[in-house]
């Protein structure tokens, strides 16, 4: 089959697996980082970093097992591992709520075992604050893991408080009530590089993205900050393209490895959209086992827009400790350190830090308005063949201490 074939034959088979059985289920942008918290995205697929794993392959002993679940000294014809998670979950910006997302860990072909497992599921929540919404999301590794595709459809109303842009904005604590409801759909599909551009053997992951959304967004409260009545209603498409390092062991609970993302969309009047904007977004997240099941985490995180920029596509801080986008702006830095340590049986925990702000601009970064996150957590494991977590941590910010419940680690 030619490249050519081979990709259309990729992009159909992904498009229709996505589509079976939920021709009407579309996504959350927009406001949807604040999904993270609940952790329904993070469980399979990151909308807004699609991070994939990398390959682990080269232990025939773990192979065997793993072809041999039933023991008859013969590789299993399909491997997939089920799972359903009733998920409560609180968060400073959606409160207490209850998810529930189930699916399939999965091998599209049972014979590849270059290939990471896949993940296809459903998930579904409510909040407290009334914000409800339900999507499907996929994590597809084909053909030896040359092609990673990606893919989320989700319909979401989500309830939020909107400070204001900039650091002061978020000191003073000002805010309005935003209703956004939101339907998206978004596909990405990374191919790897030839072996003669690896990094230190590590290979590259290159691909195009495409998303729409269409967000109606209804407001409440106080005169400030204001909102104009031109970014109420809004439809963005963005093309992005997507590089991508990926040495880590492990899907869902890397003990070793790093990822590095580098991505870029673009939004145009010219092309459907409602506003012309850039947005580069560029992260480093290392995983080192410093002792028996004793691994430290750590990401640095950036993320950079010009031009005609929608306030619910604002860059917004990620610490935990604060209400979600209580600091925005056009710009994003942040840190933070994990160690992240197994106790007994299914239980675990972890300590953390970070710091973190929002700009305007490159050189408005300074001192004066640097966010700092500490604090603890206890985690759960979910499943027993992929190390899936539940996870309850207690953070304290600068504005106070929060809680939070959900799925998956925090990155």
């Amino acid at each position: 089959m030619s490249p050519r074939s081979e990709f259309l034959a990729i992009v159909l088979r992904s498009v229709l697996f996505l589509f079976l059985g939920a021709a009407t289920a579309i996504a959350s942008d927009g406001k949807s980082s604040l999904l993270d918290e609940v952790g329904l995205f993070e469980s399979t697929v990151t909308p807004e970093s699609f991070q994939q794993a990398a390959p682990t392959v080269g232990d025939p002993a773990r192979d065997a097992l793993e072809d041999d679940e039933d023991g008859d000294g013969e590789p299993d014809e399909y491997q997939r591992e089920p799972f359903v998670a009733p998920i409560p979950f609180r968060s400073p910006s959606l409160g207490w709520g209850g998810a529930l997302t189930g699916g399939f860990i999965f091998r599209i072909d049972p014979d590849d075992r270059d290939s990471p497992p896949s993940t296809a599921a459903l998930a579904g929540f409510g909040s407290e604050n009334e914000s409800f919404g339900g999507m499907i999301i996929t994590r597809l590794h084909i053909g030896e893991d040359r092609w990673r595709v990606d893919g989320t459809l989700s319909a979401t109303r989500i309830n939020y408080d909107f400070f204001g842009v900039g650091s002061g904005a978020g000191d003073e604590g000002l805010k309005i009530g935003v209703e956004a409801e939101t339907l998206l759909a978004r596909i990405q599909a990374l191919r790897r590089l030839p072996k003669q551009v690896q990094v230190r053997g590590v290979p590259l992951y290159l691909g195009p993205s495409i998303s729409i959304s269409r967000t109606e967004n209804s407001v409440s409260g106080a005169l400030a900050p204001s909102i104009p009545s031109s970014e109420l209603d809004e439809i963005r498409l963005g093309f992005g393209i997507h590089l991508q390092l990926d040495s880590r062991d492990d899907t869902f609970y890397p003990k070793n490895g790093t990822l590095s993302d580098l991505g870029f969309t673009f939004h145009d009047s010219a092309l459907a959209s409602d506003f012309s904007y850039r947005v580069w977004e560029v992260s480093h997240r290392r995983y080192h086992e410093l002792w028996h099941e004793g691994v430290l985490a750590g990401q640095l995180l950036g993320r950079f827009t010009s031009g005609d920029v929608s306030f619910s596509d604002l860059s917004e801080h990620d610490l935990r400790g604060y209400e979600r986008g209580r600091y925005q702006d056009k710009m994003r830095l942040a840190g933070e350190l994990e160690l992240r340590q197994h106790f007994w049986w299914r239980i675990g925990g972890t300590v953390f830090a970070g710091l973190g702000q929002v700009a305007s601009a490159i050189d408005e970064f300074d001192d004066d308005h640097l966010l700092w996150s500490a604090g603890f957590g206890l985690r759960f494991q979910l499943t027993e063949q992929n190390r899936m977590n539940y996870r309850a941590d207690a953070a304290w910010g600068r504005d106070g201490f929060e809680f939070y419940f959900s799925l998956t680690e925090a990155f």
